[in-house]
């Protein structure tokens, strides 16, 4: 059976389309209680054109592909990344954006609370839901989507005292063995245990694969290779 897949990469700052000016991209793989980060490498000139990349401003990159199975195509869109320009620097004729994933929200914030009393104690997950939701970030507690579970470990007097918000959520995670980690497709953060989370990186494709794929690059109209236009052609192998 032959799978085969096309895809073309979308790249937006503060809204604005800015695919025609990307000349590469690179991302970390999603982890567990980590940002993820990565650059964007721009031609200044068509940048320049289409907007001004200055730190805070928002980053969403996209994938649409369009998946072949059996002579039937399908086609899906899957947002890989969400975050914010963190340094954005020139040099000659390029222009290279330093990202982060929403979680930088965490970095830039402090938790100045006390959770729990002897008389009303609060459970872990409780308090991670709360430093979560107070940097602006969605998650839920108990029930919805990225719903964070009670723990069964609870607290009768937690202090932190201008401690940084992600590094209170680490510690809270590691006090319980959680993991957490943003995820672009919902933009949802999650906080869980460890091992719920099948794998560390987002997977396109069903089955296994024999060999490498076949890439084939769409060239820009001047004959540069396009690294957002990419074609890839595979064998899948399926069980009966």
């Amino acid at each position: 059976m032959t799978y085969s897949w096309t895809y073309e990469t979308g790249v937006y700052i503060n809204g604005v389309d800015v695919t025609d000016s990307v000349l590469s991209y690179s991302l970390s793989g999603n982890q567990t209680s980590a940002v993820v980060s990565g650059s964007i490498v721009c031609s200044k000139r068509a940048l320049d054109a289409l907007v001004t990349a200055t730190t805070g401003m928002s980053v969403v990159v996209v994938r649409s592909y369009d998946v072949t199975e059996d002579e039937v195509t399908t086609t899906t869109e899957l947002t890989i990344f969400r975050g914010y320009v963190t340094a954005p620097t020139t040099e000659g004729r390029r222009t290279t954006i330093q990202v982060q994933d929403r979680l930088r929200l965490l970095l830039n914030a402090e938790v100045n609370k006390i959770y729990g009393l002897p008389e009303q104690p609060v459970d872990i997950g409780e308090i991670a839901y709360d430093i979560i939701k107070s940097v602006g970030l969605s998650t839920n507690y108990r029930t919805g989507t990225a719903a964070i579970l009670p723990t069964g470990i609870k607290t009768s007097g937690m202090v932190f005292a201008h401690t940084n918000a992600f590094e209170a959520l680490k510690q809270l995670a590691s006090s319980v063995d959680y993991q957490f980690y943003y995820d672009p497709r919902d933009d949802y953060v999650y906080f869980e245990p460890k091992g719920n989370r099948v794998t560390d990186t987002q997977s396109y494709v069903k089955g296994d694969f024999t060999g490498r794929p076949d890439i084939v690059y769409t060239p820009h109209l001047d004959g540069r290779p396009d690294p957002l236009r990419i074609t890839e052609t595979a064998t899948a192998a399926f069980g009966p």
